[in-house]
This record gives structure tokens, sequence and C-alpha cells, in this order.
């Protein structure tokens, strides 16, 4: 499949400083950072997501994880949307809203609909989700969301956090990834530590970070959120579970919301924050 060439807008947000909990991030690598930015600028490191087999544009559904490390086999990852945790993600979102649905009850009914399941070991989201929690309640994080123009009003944020907190602490993490496992998840494995210089938010339609193609050019590695996918994402999983689809919006900024607490809990004070954001193509002057 050829690059993806496609105009973008990027927007260096800054590190995470004091807002970090965790140690990812660039060590000495301001030339990696540099490069990456130079190359996302020109469309270098971004991918089609193509559904196999019919080679149409996915739907959008988040089925891979943020993580940036090569997954086994093949180390280049599903061609689909990425998000903390991918479908552990919506299920703490679900939770989030009120719906009290257990992990492979979830799986079960997103696979009848053709939806995709897909979680991994050794997940951030999964092991960190207490940390999550206290990061999203920390004010200090609503300069992140502020200066990238993306996730809840703060006001908007205390109910939705304490249904959280009090359905995760009825369910380990181990027993959630063995409850999607049982239920025929997809569960990927990444290989390795965590290498990541920056975490992106991506609005390209349509697009994701290549994994391998980052790691070919410049040997290390991103944290990526396709944001543009997460309103897709929320409406498809509503429509599966016959919810109302007013819900679509909440549940989107909660996904976005929950993917940049995790960025927060893996990544050090270093790690780049760096947004991506769709470009109109020039317009083509009609011949007389």
């Amino acid at each position: 499949m050829p690059d993806r060439r496609t105009p973008c807008r990027v927007r260096d947000i800054g590190a995470l400083g004091s807002r970090a909990r965790g140690v990812v991030g660039p060590s000495g690598a301001a030339a990696a950072v540099s490069d990456l930015i130079e190359g996302l600028g020109q469309g270098e490191f971004l991918k089609e997501l193509v559904a196999p087999m019919s080679g149409a544009v996915t739907s959008g559904v988040v089925a891979d994880c943020m993580d940036g490390r090569p997954l086994v086999p093949g180390g280049a990852g599903p061609s689909a949307p990425r998000a903390a945790g991918a479908t552990l993600a919506v299920l703490f979102g679900l939770w989030a809203l009120g719906r009290d649905l257990a992990p492979g009850d979830l799986a079960r009914r997103l696979t009848a609909q053709g939806l995709p399941v897909w979680v991994h070991h050794d997940c951030g989201a999964n092991a960190g989700l207490d940390q999550m929690l206290a990061v999203l309640a920390d004010p200090a994080v609503d300069e992140v969301r502020a200066r990238l123009g993306v996730g809840l009003a703060p006001g908007l944020r205390g109910p939705w956090l304490d249904r959280l907190a009090a359905r995760a602490t009825a369910t380990g993490e181990a027993a959630r990834l063995a409850a999607f496992a049982a239920a025929g998840a997809t569960l990927g494995v990444p290989v390795g530590v965590h290498q990541a210089v920056a975490a992106i938010i991506n609005g390209i339609p349509g697009t994701t970070l290549d994994r391998r193609r980052l790691a070919e050019a410049l040997a290390t590695q991103a944290f990526v959120v396709d944001a543009w996918a997460l309103p897709g994402t929320a409406a498809a999983v509503l429509a599966a579970l016959d919810c109302d689809p007013a819900l679509r919006s909440p549940l989107a900024d909660i996904l976005l919301d929950l993917s940049l607490a995790a960025v927060c809990v893996l990544g050090g004070p270093s790690l780049r924050l760096i947004a991506l954001d769709a470009v109109a193509p020039p317009m083509r002057k009609e011949l007389p």
C-alpha cells in the first residue's frame, strides 16, 4: 500500500511536564522528536486503514491500542483506529455512563453485530485504571485538554468518574482480560518495552500511525489516539447494544478523556504531545 500523503497541520502542544505520572518519553532524543514532527507534516508516517479483502476504508471502529510497541505476529498491529485499551476503553466508557455490562457480555454482543473486539496483554489502560481516574480528577490535566481543544468540560466529568470507579472495583484487571478472552476477543501481544517519544492525537479521518514504518525510519515509537474515530466507534457500539443514540457524544468524549489519562499515566515529563488536524486540499481551478 502506498504511503499516505494527506496534507495535515501538525501542532506541537509541548511536553507533559508536571502532568506526567509515568516515565515513558525521549531521553536525549530531541532529534527523534524533530524528525517525527517533520515527517508527520509531510504525511510520512500515516497509513490508510483498509479492510482486509474488500480494500474499503474501515468504518472507523477502534480495534487497536494506542500502545506504540510492536505486536506479534508481524509487529504491524491490526489495520484499525487506535485508542487506550481499544475495547477495554469502550467497556469503561459504558460503565461510566451507567451501563452495567460484564466484559464477556460486551464482547459477545459486539461480535454478534459484526464489530471488532480487541484487547491486549500488559495494557496500561487496564492495569492503570485507578491512576487514570486520579489523573482525570486532577484540575492540572485540564490544561492538556484545553490546549488540544478536546475532551469533556471539567464540570461534566464528576458523575461518570464516580460511576466508573464504583464499577471497576468489582472486577480486577486479570479477570477483565480473562473474560474477554473467554468470549472470543482478539488478544494482541506487545513486544518489548515502551520507547514512545510522543503521544499523537490524530484528527485525520481514515488514518492511523504506521508502527512499523515509524520504527524502521526513526527507530522509535509513539502513542497514538485516533480521535477522529471515536464518535463513529461510539455510534456503532451504542447501535449494537440498542442504547440511546444521544449518548454518542458523551461516550466519544469519555473515550478521548480515558486515552488522554492513559498518556499521562504512562508518559514521563519529557513525552511530547502532538495533534494532527485535517487540512482541506486547495481548490482546483476550472478551465474555461
